[in-house]
């Protein structure tokens, strides 16, 4: 009986062995993740992104404050918020002004500014520091998975097929790639 052993130990002939080869090999990985990172802010998808995830923010920065989205707000007429309601719907005695209204409107947007963009800048930079420790071969492959799922309809097989059962793990006849 073979037995698996408890640790794995793995080497790389590649890290650095000196202090001066160490601050090359950093150097050239910063000089890399940042030309990634400019590359991705430079892109409309990068763009498309983060305004995309800031429309999907938005409603939910608003219910959490008791405001509305600005476009919200406008189809209401620029009317009462939800936070000048009391838990039975009525409206509370005190109303805000229209400024104060704003100014809390204005206060959740950058709440949701500042969370969207902490959190799409930070995914940026990992994904960019990441990018250079993968082999060519690697990106090649991503590369090419992405291609088949956005341009070759691949992501109508992630609906079809979810986690890949039925591609990979379904039944010995009926599953679209055999191994």
């Amino acid at each position: 009986m073979v037995q698996e052993p408890l640790v794995y130990v793995y080497t790389n002939d590649e890290s650095p062995k000196d202090m001066a080869s160490f601050k090359t090999f950093v150097k050239k990985i910063a000089k890399g993740a940042m030309v990634d990172f400019r590359t991705t802010h430079s892109s409309i998808a990068g763009k498309g992104t983060k305004f995309g995830a800031g429309i999907i923010a938005a409603s939910h920065f608003a219910k959490d404050t008791g405001t509305m989205t600005p476009l919200a707000w406008a189809a209401s007429r620029f009317g009462p918020l939800p936070l000048e309601f009391t838990k039975s719907g009525t409206l509370r005695v005190l109303k805000l002004s229209a400024f104060q209204r704003l100014s809390a409107m204005a206060a959740c947007a950058a709440a949701k500014f500042v969370y969207v963009t902490v959190a799409f800048e930070t995914g940026v930079a990992i994904g960019s520091v990441t990018n250079q420790f993968l082999s060519q071969k690697t990106k090649d492959m991503i590369g090419g998975t992405m291609f088949s799922i956005i341009c070759e309809e691949g992501w109508k097989d992630l609906w079809r097929h979810p986690f890949g059962y039925g591609i990979y793990f379904g039944k010995k006849g009926e599953r679209l790639i055999n191994y």
